[in-house]
Formats: structure tokens, C-alpha cells, sequence
């Protein structure tokens, strides 16, 4: 049987390497995204602390000082949340289009992949009817005595 080989398979071992990239930089935003999230609730953690920390001295009067630096404090950090979170968004549409990226990389693999398959599978059928014609002309020529004279 004659062996196979697939024409394109130059282009499936690059579409592959692109898969891979397209792998790598969706798993890179997936940790930038985690890294954007934990940080913004970091800030709401920090301000949650602060409100606790107004309530819990409610009772205690503070001085007009201590309102101002705990009004600037708060507005801050309501400042960096807000920061965050439009970092966060970012960080969510860069990691749905890596995503994106990923599917349509794969999907070209894909592609290619069946392709092959067919290929394969058409050439394994064309090889074995062919031998099979080899085999029965074999035995054609045995069992008939006058090819057999020449």
C-alpha cells in the first residue's frame, strides 16, 4: 500500500502553532482579568473596612479634621474602585476576544483535521480495492492454465 501524505500538512502544523498562540494569549488574559479583579476587590474591601470603622466610632464624636481626612479617604478609594472596575471591563472584552480568537484557530484546525481524515479514509479505501484487483488477478492467473502457457 501506498503511504499517505496529506498535502497540506505544512499548513495544519502552522494553523496548530497558531492554536497555540491563540491558547497561550487567552490564558494570559485570563490571568491579567483575575489579577484586575482581585485588585478591585481589594478597594471595596478597603472601603468596607473604612464604613466599618465610621460605624464602629459613630458614637465617639469626631473632630471636623477627622471627618475631612475620612471623606477624602473615602472618596479615594471610591475613585480607585471606579478606576478598577473600568480596568476590570477591559480586562473582560480583551478576554472574550481572546477567547473569540482562540474558537476561530481552532475552528481552522478543525477544518484541516477532517480534511485529513477524509483523505486518509479515501486513500486506506483506494489502496485496499486496489489490492484486492492485485490479489484477484493473482489468483486469476494461477487458477487459469492457459495464461499460464503465455
Amino acid at each position: 500500500m501506498k503511504r499517505f501524505q496529506f498535502r497540506l500538512d505544512s499548513i495544519l502544523r502552522f494553523r496548530e502553532i497558531e492554536q497555540d498562540k491563540a491558547l497561550d494569549n487567552y490564558a494570559r488574559s485570563i490571568q491579567f482579568r483575575q489579577m484586575v479583579q482581585n485588585r478591585c476587590e481589594q478597594a471595596l474591601s478597603k472601603l468596607e473596612d473604612l464604613y466599618e470603622t465610621m460605624r464602629s466610632t459613630r458614637g465617639d464624636a469626631f473632630t471636623v479634621a477627622q471627618q475631612s481626612t475620612l471623606h477624602s479617604f473615602s472618596s479615594n478609594i471610591i475613585d480607585h474602585i471606579q478606576r478598577e472596575q473600568a480596568a476590570l471591563a477591559q480586562a473582560r472584552d480583551a478576554e472574550n476576544q481572546a477567547l473569540q480568537a482562540y474558537f476561530e484557530t481552532k475552528k481552522r484546525v478543525d477544518i484541516l483535521i477532517k480534511l485529513k481524515d477524509n483523505k486518509l479514509r479515501t486513500h486506506t479505501h483506494e489502496s485496499l480495492k486496489q489490492e484486492e484487483k492485485e490479489l484477484e488477478a493473482l489468483i486469476y492467473n494461477r487458477n487459469n492454465p492457459l495464461n499460464s502457457l503465455g
